[in-house]
């Protein structure tokens, strides 16, 4: 205990802070500012220098943290690192005392937690949960929603202590154990869902004809409007996918809810639809840091862009990828297949972004010319080790026995059925609903960008043939298109 902040004689209790990352550093800021004596701590040793900026003290040892502290304030990314710290080697849980309080700010599972809280009130220990909302701004600024789940008497205990964290109005007693997590999870069930019904309907407008800001302003004003069409579509429209959260925190946060959901056997189809298009974009994309980058699927799936105003970028323009940094020039397949969409991307071994699939030939060939010698080279064994597909295990195998190289013959074999090309996973929204029965030659005609009418009986998307019938009769290919039978 510390001296009294109040002056009546009330000892200040020691909070024991875990978690320096984008939301924990300003928390942990405001508790050094209310007076509070803070010890923080992180798995991530740099985060020191973090601590002594804000004015905590540093303390590495987690038992030693939660031993010396009165209220242990935890504010981590998931469920994963809460259990690791409370349950781990050297665990937070074991070394708390009784009478003293442990608060989860983690945006956590309600039934991940159940193990530590019985632990915890076993040996004494009280037990909040308080997951926080309003994002990075709110946590500096003292203005957090905070949901808070427990006993009645423990919240009115510590009602002081995060009312330094949240807006007074914002603290509110949701119900018991659990309950703040499970609020905290429906409110961003709700944020994400609504996020992609917009972007649906947005781009249905656009592709409609109707203009961007005015559809935005009717939606707003309807019975249709909400607080992610009024305070977050400004962000979309300017190209910002609100990289304050991971892809990958989303999707955990999404399958939780959606797992609680088929734990109290509910009807749940839309939300399982909203969490398997962010599972989608976490294929696509990585755990690249972005909240909307399921919208961003969709506009690549659209081959529309939700920009107001428009964007000046041209049809050979690569525009931004997703990780928001610009698009190589290079190769050239850019230009003839990305237009202003992301495009998966990788480092390259100078450390210069690559482009991870420079092409879109929506065919089997296409991507076994990816494996061949168009793409990167650790690319190609990738795609290739991951493949379920036996055709390709087979023809990967063989070319690089005799080396890998560019392609210089049309690829024997059948084209692949859809269902095992999105088996390859790495993109799927490159080739879901496009998939043609084109061949090799077709496809790389494709890839160097020439686009001359196709003949009728392709199904490739419009441009994608890269044949043109020669010697044909009545829109047949002649002898020399390679499908010709």
């Amino acid at each position: 205990m510390v001296a009294s902040r109040s002056g009546h004689g009330a000892a200040t209790p020691e909070i024991g802070l875990v978690g320096l990352g984008r939301m924990g550093l300003p928390i942990c800021a405001n508790l050094v500012r209310a007076g509070y004596r803070v010890l923080a701590g992180d798995r991530r040793p740099e985060a020191a220098q973090r601590a002594a900026g804000c004015g905590a003290h540093w303390v590495p040892e987690v038992g030693r943290l939660a031993a010396g502290a009165d209220i242990l304030t935890t504010v981590l990314p998931g469920p994963g690192e809460v259990r690791e710290l409370m349950l781990g080697t050297d665990g937070a849980a074991a070394a708390l005392r009784p009478g003293t309080t442990w608060i989860d700010m983690t945006s956590n599972s309600p039934t991940a937690v159940t193990e530590i809280v019985d632990a915890l009130l076993g040996r004494g220990v009280q037990v909040l949960d308080a997951p926080a909302g309003g994002g990075v701004v709110a946590a500096g600024q003292g203005s957090l929603q905070l949901l808070v789940g427990g006993q009645a008497e423990v919240v009115a205990r510590h009602r002081e202590l995060l009312e330094i964290l949240g807006s007074p109005g914002l603290v509110r007693h949701v119900g018991g154990y659990g309950a703040g997590y499970t609020a905290k999870l429906l409110i961003n069930l709700l944020w994400f869902g609504q996020a992609v019904a917009t972007a649906e309907a947005l781009l249905l407008g656009r592709a409609s004809g109707v203009d961007l800001g005015v559809l935005r302003e009717v939606l707003a004003d309807s019975a249709a409007g909400s607080d992610f069409i009024r305070r977050d579509l400004d962000a979309l429209f300017a190209g910002d996918l609100m990289r304050t959260f991971a892809l990958d925190r989303c999707c955990e946060e999404l399958q939780t809810v959606t797992e609680l959901a088929r734990d109290h056997h509910l009807p749940f189809q839309v939300s399982e639809s909203v969490a398997g298009l962010y599972r989608q974009a976490l294929r696509r994309y990585g755990p690249a840091d972005g909240e909307l980058l399921g919208v961003a699927l969709l506009e690549e799936q659209a081959r529309l862009r939700l920009r107001h105003p428009p964007t000046a970028d041209g049809p050979d323009d690569p525009g931004p990828l997703a990780c928001g940094r610009p698009a190589a020039r290079e190769p050239e397949d850019h230009r003839a297949t990305a237009g202003p969409l992301p495009v998966p991307h990788r480092p390259g071994r100078s450390g210069r972004e690559i482009c991870a699939c420079p092409l879109s030939s929506w065919s089997s060939s296409g991507i076994l010319g990816l494996i061949e010698g168009r793409g990167d080279k650790r690319l190609r064994e990738d795609l290739g080790a991951r493949s379920r597909t036996p055709y390709l295990r087979q023809h990967v195998g063989a070319r690089r026995a005799g080396g890998i190289g560019p392609v210089t013959r049309p690829v024997a074999g059948p084209p692949l059925p859809p269902a095992q090309l999105l088996a390859l996973d790495p993109f799927p929204s490159a080739h879901a609903g496009h998939i043609s029965p084109s061949c090799a030659a077709h496809s790389r005609s494709w890839m160097r960008g020439r686009r001359p009418t196709p003949w009728p009986g392709c199904r490739a998307p419009p441009g994608g043939c890269g044949r043109r019938p020669r010697g044909g009769a009545g829109g047949r290919p002649g002898k020399d298109h390679p499908q010709s039978a």
